[in-house]
């Protein structure tokens, strides 16, 4: 006990670079906490270049799924959305929680069988 440790890591990640995937990249995410019928909305926001390309008219869709399982929380509903202020696009949901313990989030944006951003992942600890 009281010794030290070293340990070595190497980070690595993307840049805006157009040529490499994904399209579109997690900007923000907001939550609530508790509306009254016991749902937590979430915002999240994607933008990126190419992304932002993408016509306001055009049918994105939101792959939101509970990662830790059906018995841990339900999506009760969820939207996509050109967002005029920032060019992206936003993805609203609603959680309703079935447990007491870490519910583990996953989310991206597609188009038909095309996917356009990278995985948004969320640890929410109800």
């Amino acid at each position: 006990m009281g010794e030290p440790y070293d340990f070595g890591y190497t980070l690595s990640w993307f840049g805006d670079d157009p040529q490499r995937p994904p399209h579109g990249r997690v900007t923000a995410t907001r939550r609530d906490h508790n509306d009254a019928d016991g749902t937590r909305r979430f915002v999240v926001d994607f933008g990126g270049k190419a992304l932002e390309a993408v016509p306001g008219d055009q049918i994105l869709r939101g792959d939101v799924t509970v990662a830790s399982g059906d018995d841990a929380a339900e999506i009760v509903d969820q939207h996509v959305v050109k967002n005029p202020v920032t060019g992206g696009w936003r993805l609203t949901f609603r959680l309703k929680p079935k447990t007491s313990g870490p519910i583990d989030l996953r989310a991206y944006l597609d188009q038909g069988s095309e996917t356009l951003t990278e995985t948004w992942s969320y640890m929410l600890h109800p």
